[in-house]
């Protein structure tokens, strides 16, 4: 599958599973399916923040001459991250706990990536 695929598919299944976080008690997850359904929507807040960052520290980048290889190492984190954590789901197979190592990797290294960037600042 193509990158471009596997972002495809991984919004696809982001999207439900967010909605229906409103219908799971994310602080109290007891169940396989809460914790699915709160790690993608931990995943889809954390990649919210990034974008808020990125708008704040590109436009000064891009000011300072700097922009364009910033923008080249965002594409190339962006295919890390979705690479390491195609893998990390990967090796659960067809496991219920594929989704949440999924999106757990997905937050994890986009907090990551924020606190990097914030920290260029």
């Amino acid at each position: 599958m193509t990158m471009r695929g596997v972002l495809i598919v991984a919004s696809a299944l982001a999207l439900p599973m967010a909605a229906l976080a409103q219908d799971v008690d994310c602080n109290n997850q007891q169940t396989q399916y809460a914790l699915n359904v709160c790690s993608s929507a931990a995943a889809q807040r954390s990649d919210g923040e990034l974008n808020q960052v990125w708008g704040q520290i590109k436009p000064r980048a891009d000011g300072e001459g700097w922009g364009g290889a910033l923008l080249n190492e965002q594409r190339a984190w962006i295919a890390t991250r979705n690479a390491r954590c195609e893998s990390v789901r990967a090796s659960f197979g067809q496991g219920s706990m594929a989704p949440a190592a999924y999106y757990m990797c997905i937050d994890d290294m986009t907090r990551a990536r924020i606190a990097m960037l914030k920290s260029l600042f």
